[in-house]
Formats: C-alpha cells, structure tokens, sequence
C-alpha cells in the first residue's frame, strides 16, 4: 500500500482541487479569470501557476453546477 501523499494528484482530484481554489477566491469578493488565477497564484507564492486551459472550463463547471453565476 503506498504512503498517503505519494499517489499524484489525477482527474477529479485535481479539478476538485481548483475548484476550491477558485470557490476560495471568490468569497472574498466577485472577480473575472484573470484575477482569480492571479490570485491563486500569489497566495501560494507562485508555487500554483493557474493556466487558462483549466480554469476557464473550471469557471463553466462551478457555473453549470450553479455554485458561481
């Protein structure tokens, strides 16, 4: 059995993942995708670097669930 935090982060844990990220974001206050991964990645001190490719399909997933508008 391999040792919790070894197995690499995939699929729905990953997405998840930025979800949170992008959920934790906006309840400080409503913004547009650019500032979000901005935020995102100057909270973590550059060490998440949010790319457009995943956080705009994250934006339309959050959006389709009804959790952002």
């Amino acid at each position: 059995m391999p040792k919790r935090g070894n197995a690499p982060i995939h699929g729905e844990m990953l997405q998840g993942t930025l979800d949170l990220l992008i959920l934790k974001t906006l309840a400080l206050g409503a913004t547009h995708g650019h500032t979000i991964a901005y935020a995102i990645e100057h909270r973590s001190e550059d060490v998440l670097q949010v790319k457009h490719g995943s956080l705009y399909p994250a934006l339309h997933r959050l959006e389709d669930r009804g959790w952002i508008s």
